[in-house]
């Protein structure tokens, strides 16, 4: 259930005032048995994982946006309360006991009442309080710096209900600015500039991961954090039927928060066949150096072409380790210590476009509007893992779509993936059991959407 309450008032032609409420109740669970995954001695295993969130916001902004003047300015203020209950645990079948029946007859989305091994149970309270605000000045009519600031505090409270050892708590102080700077080079061009400081929040891993007990070291994880500068240009050509953006950018970010596991479940742990679920450690620094452009051209009144591009490289800096291959690695297929110092990032890819064209039109006494429209995009090879061993190949995509509309409706029929190719969309590496999870796209697709407006 998700509510949003929104309030805008002019105070007068310079000052106006906007205040949003928003709430969110959330609760999900996901019931998986690998019956195609049977461990030693015929035995499969049964996860259930459930969770409860509960997230409500409050903020108030007053802006100040006078019709001449050199100065503009905004200033506002921002908090939530966010309560995330969640539970995970394993049941096993044993083969010789029959055929695989699942019986969950719990009632709570956490009752795990079924599913007897505890991996992961907890409870975080997250308490968030802003202020913020923004000054732009106009140097001359063509000329504008932009200052923006943000100051947070957020006290999180996390509890393991399967330590039952209490709260564990701590508080976070952030102070976030971005400044940009603009310049009209003339009508049609735009040159930008901008410096930003970007942070998530740290938190807890609670005192126990399934059968290991943490070191203290690793019941929490730190902030990580980031600087990201960038240049670019917004352009219009060809009296505005030609419309093209670029952008070039940097991201030095500090450490990453990426999922391992304890460095205290070790080789003998895996051969013994334990499972420990994931935690998060701050594992080091990545770098990113990117490029992107992307534009549209109108062939004339009814034809239109678009295109897009991207080219970046996410890499670890050296010095990068971490603990997701502890006890799988041999030095010799890849490092022992789980050094990744200059590798990829997983799940990106370094090369992606996309091409398009739409015709479009009026018909019958100009009475009805119709188009006719086809995509293709490509993204290069996605790195599965941060040691990169393993990887999606890259993939194509082609899409059309055609409809027609009326005052009040619309009919669009549409297919994707009309070459019907099979890849791989996704691919995880599965820590606990040390193997690859991927996932196949759906092949070729299409359907027939009708919409009325009443």
């Amino acid at each position: 259930d998700i509510y949003r309450i929104g309030l805008n008032y002019d105070i007068d032609d310079d000052w106006s005032f906007s205040y949003s409420f928003g709430k969110v109740d959330a609760q999900g669970q996901e019931i998986t048995h690998l019956t195609d995954e049977p461990q030693g001695f015929g035995v499969s295993t049964s996860q259930k994982e459930g969770g409860i969130n509960d997230f409500e916001s409050h903020e108030a902004r007053v802006a100040y946006n006078p019709s001449e003047g050199a100065v503009s300015a905004e200033i506002g203020y921002y908090s939530a309360k966010q309560q995330d209950d969640f539970a995970f645990q394993l049941g096993l079948v044993f083969g010789f006991l029959g055929p695989v029946v699942i019986n969950d007859p719990t009632t709570s989305i956490l009752d795990m009442t079924s599913f007897f091994i505890p991996l992961r149970n907890f409870r975080v309270n997250e308490d968030t309080d802003a202020i913020f605000g923004s000054i732009t000045y106009n140097v001359a009519d063509n000329i504008r710096f932009t200052a923006e600031a943000r100051n947070s505090w957020v006290d999180v409270t996390f509890l393991d209900n399967i330590a039952q050892l209490g709260e564990q708590s701590d508080d976070y102080n952030n102070f976030t600015p971005r400044i940009t700077f603009e310049y009209d080079y003339n009508e049609d061009s735009l040159l930008y500039a901008s410096i930003a400081r970007g942070v998530k929040a740290g938190g807890f891993n609670g005192f126990l991961a399934g059968p290991v007990t943490l070191l203290a070291s690793e019941q929490t994880f730190s902030e990580e954090k980031n600087w990201t500068y960038e240049i670019g240009s917004k352009n219009t050509f060809a009296d505005g039927r030609f419309v093209f953006n670029a952008a070039a950018y940097y991201v030095d970010w500090s450490s990453a928060q990426v999922q391992s596991l304890p460095s205290n479940f070790n080789t003998v742990n895996l051969q013994a066949g334990s499972v420990a679920p994931t935690i998060f450690l701050n594992i080091g620094d990545v770098k990113n150096l990117g490029f992107e452009f992307d534009g549209t051209y109108l062939i004339d009144e009814n034809f239109s072409l678009n295109f897009a591009a991207s080219i970046s490289d996410p890499k670890y800096k050296n010095g990068t380790k971490v603990g997701q291959f502890v006890g799988i690695c041999d030095d010799i297929f890849c490092p022992a210590d789980g050094d990744v110092s200059g590798n990829s990032l997983p799940r990106q890819s370094k090369n992606q476009f996309a091409i398009g064209g739409q015709y479009e039109s009026t018909v019958i006494n100009d009475n009805y509007d119709i188009f006719v429209r086809t995509d293709l995009t490509y993204q290069s090879k996605r790195i599965t893992d941060a040691l990169n061993l393993a990887w999606a190949p890259p993939r194509y995509n082609l899409s059309a779509s055609a409809g027609i509309s009326g005052d009040n409706w619309s009919l669009t029929a549409w297919g994707d993936n009309l070459t019907g190719e099979k890849y791989v969309t996704s691919s995880l590496f599965i820590i606990q059991f040390s193997r690859y999870g991927p996932a196949i796209n759906d092949g070729t697709t299409g359907g027939v959407t009708l919409k009325i407006n009443l």
